[in-house]
């Protein structure tokens, strides 16, 4: 059996314009009416996916009764507290990009009587075979601690609990050591005492901790667009975001908890369990208002779902070569790319257009000039281009460009172990020889080979291939670090395992590049 609990239900009124004027006349597109609060959401998305649940909480007033009446007539049992007061009515304003407003109203005023009275009511459905889904915030009168009590009071009966809240509701619910949590990125970063914009492999370091002093089983970290991590004491599990078409963010977080609660009644297995639960959260991106998605929905999404575990740690010293792409990858340089091109094509009184890197990614450096050249009507020869590009970047490369985060230890206890190494570069030998020269990394290399000497530039596996077979090791025995999506399907297509590094210049196709590649690291650094 699984109870919800929201304490603090509402009316949702999802407001939907093309943008919004402070002070000005708004005029709205379409205005769409739902009974909500993140618990009665997760009951909502459970009947979706085929389940049941009891919706239970707080609610007052004609706005309580018409959140009773909708979830029966959805078919949801509800068993909530009558309170003095209105149930409160949620304004979000979504604009046409995707910008969400909030406007929440505090809520009735809650006694000391109604609160045991949720409480007795709580502990009649305590037993071991009921999950209690807290989730949500809490209105005035109802103690910051109150998901700590009914957690203990649940795990008295034999009772498992879910918490999906933040600030000291959450603090005070983990006190209590729930069984499952949900938080989102900003609230585990905040409960952690990290700054919102801390990496990743930090956030999930301090995760990873949690849920052993806590004594956690499992933990879904929500992060919207980049997708979510699962965590549980002997696993990891990294998701990239699924790609649709979204029409409001509002509701995905909380489909992500009824499906950790669906899958937990239905004793799924955990990879269906991860699949589920990003499905139903990029389902309901796709709807509007906080509607749940339908199940169908979610079953053809379940399909895109990808599963990484992401984390390379010691593995890379089983592999007998490692095969490095240059530029974004063994050193930080793609941002002197961005102004090269822009310093060239300005000389011919022309502005550099946002979607060229994205179109030469990959391409050899021949193949760049040849592509820019006809794109542009350049007077140049390719051969002159490349000449002037040469020169541009020499100097770059000789003074300004450094290793990537790492980079420098890692080939070194690459060579201590005596694993083969490559760099297999899109770029120019030219511009190879001078950023080996000036960052001193020739030592370390068996062999450095471009796209250009194999006639054919990256998603095309060539380069790979060849600088395998120069250092006489097999495609399946070698690893590939690559910084762009066609870099990461060359590796690939070689048929050897890649891991993608971060990089600034390619953070916008992050999720992309999780989703093709084996491994994501943010710096060589996790790896020493």
């Amino acid at each position: 059996m699984i109870v919800t609990v929201t304490m603090n239900p509402a009316i949702d009124k999802t407001i939907e314009l093309d943008r919004m004027v402070q002070g000005g006349l708004n005029r709205i597109r379409r205005a769409i009416l739902d009974v909500g609060g993140k618990g009665i959401n997760v009951s909502k998305t459970i009947r979706e996916l085929g389940g049941t649940s009891v919706a239970s909480g707080f609610t007052g007033g004609s706005a309580g009764n018409l959140i009773e009446q909708t979830l029966k007539r959805l078919g949801i049992h509800t068993d909530f507290v009558q309170v003095e007061g209105e149930t409160r009515t949620n304004t979000k304003v979504v604009e046409n990009d995707g910008t969400l407003t909030e406007l929440n109203e505090k809520g009735p005023e809650i006694t000391e009587v109604k609160i045991r009275e949720l409480l007795e009511k709580l502990e009649h459905y305590a037993g071991k075979e009921t999950l209690f889904v807290l989730a949500g915030s809490i209105p005035s009168g109802v103690p910051t601690d109150i998901y700590g009590q009914i957690t203990r009071m649940a795990h008295e009966k034999g009772a498992k609990v879910q918490v999906d809240a933040d600030g000291e509701l959450l603090k005070a619910a983990l006190d209590a050591e729930p069984d499952m949590i949900k938080p989102n990125q900003s609230e585990l970063a905040q409960y952690l005492g990290m700054d919102e914009q801390e990496s990743e492999r930090k956030l999930t370091e301090g995760a990873k901790k949690l849920l052993k002093e806590k004594n956690i089983d499992l933990a879904a970290i929500s992060m919207g667009k980049e997708g979510a991590i699962f965590l549980g004491a002997d696993f990891y599990v990294r998701c990239p975001g699924l790609s649709v078409k979204a029409q409001s963010a509002v509701g995905a977080g909380d489909a992500m908890a009824a499906s950790m609660a669906f899958a937990w009644e239905e004793k799924m297995e955990r990879d269906e369990m991860i699949r589920t639960c990003m499905a139903a959260s990029a389902g309901a991106v796709m709807t509007s208002g906080t509607r749940p998605p339908s199940r169908e929905t979610v079953e053809e999404l379940k399909k895109m779902v990808v599963q990484k575990t992401e984390i390379l740690g010691k593995d890379w010293q089983n592999y007998e070569a490692i095969l490095f792409d240059m530029d974004g990858t063994l050193i930080d340089s793609m941002w002197m790319w961005t102004e090269i091109d822009r310093e060239y094509l300005g000389g011919f009184g022309l502005e550099l257009p946002d979607d060229l890197q994205k179109a030469i990614e990959g391409m050899s450096f021949s193949e760049t000039a040849e592509y820019i050249k006809e794109r542009f009507q350049i007077p140049d020869t390719t051969e002159e281009m490349k000449a002037c590009w040469n020169a541009m970047a020499c100097d770059k490369y000789r003074h300004q460009v450094p290793y990537k985060k790492g980079a420098r230890q890692f080939l070194e206890e690459c060579k201590k172990r005596g694993i083969r190494l490559g760099v297999s570069t899109s770029n120019s030998r030219e511009l190879v020889s001078n950023a080996a020269k000036a960052l001193d990394f020739e030592e370390y290399f068996s062999c450095i080979l471009t796209a250009c000497e194999v006639k054919k530039g990256k998603p095309a596996p060539d380069v790979y291939l060849e600088t395998a077979s120069r250092l006489g090791v097999a495609p399946e025995k070698c690893l590939v670090f690559e910084d762009v999506a066609a870099g990461i399907k060359a590796g690939k297509a070689a048929g050897m395992k890649v891991c993608a590094v971060e990089d600034p210049y390619s953070a916008w196709d992050r999720n992309e590049k999780r989703r093709l590649a084996d491994y994501y690291i943010e710096d060589f650094t996790e790896l020493l």
